[in-house]
């Protein structure tokens, strides 16, 4: 039997908690995680001690040994990073990271500024190529650049697809707390 198991991320922005949930049931039967990968798709599970855990996640860009010891004093343990994304366990009756409406709004609004530069890039990226294409068939421009223009809008809406979404997510969970 592997002593290593792939758990899939379904989405952070869409199934934070859920995602979590799942990884402190597994973290029960002894699956504890270890870090991310296939490039952010998957949980990386290895096989240890059942363990009655909880694990919650921080957004934070440009993060220091003091942004992590902060997390330490007050009882969560730095288990893995991808990007901007950090994962913490700690046991049970520890309190949560974000204990408030407040702070978790501000959580929210943070992740939704830094996914929105992105996705608002991608937008421009998305309507530049469509112009472009769009351009390549009125003044009958040779079909390898029309061909270059779809293929690289393509690649630009799959941008817009995995930063515009998550954007929306983050606004969603957002004004969700605030009503």
């Amino acid at each position: 039997m592997s002593n290593t198991k792939y758990m899939i991320n379904r989405g952070l922005a869409f199934s934070e908690e859920q995602d979590m949930r799942q990884l402190n049931e597994y973290a029960k039967q002894g699956w504890l995680l270890e870090g991310f990968a296939g490039g952010g798709f998957f949980f990386k599970l290895k096989k240890g001690t059942p363990q009655e855990v909880q694990y919650n996640l921080d957004y934070q860009v440009n993060v220091d040994e003091e942004y992590f010891a902060f997390f330490q004093e007050a009882g969560w343990k730095h288990i893995c990073s991808t990007g901007h994304i950090h994962i913490f366990q700690a046991p049970i009756n520890t309190k949560p990271i974000y204990s408030d409406q407040s702070t978790l709004i501000d959580k929210y609004e943070h992740v939704a500024s830094f996914t929105g530069k992105y996705a608002f890039f991608s937008l421009l990226l998305t309507l530049l190529f469509g112009v472009l294409l769009k351009l390549s068939f009125m003044f009958q421009i040779p079909s390898v650049i029309s061909y270059i223009c779809i293929v690289l809008m393509l690649l630009s809406v799959v941008l817009l697809v995995f930063t515009g979404l998550p954007y929306l997510a983050y606004l969603r969970k957002r004004k969700k707390l605030l009503n």
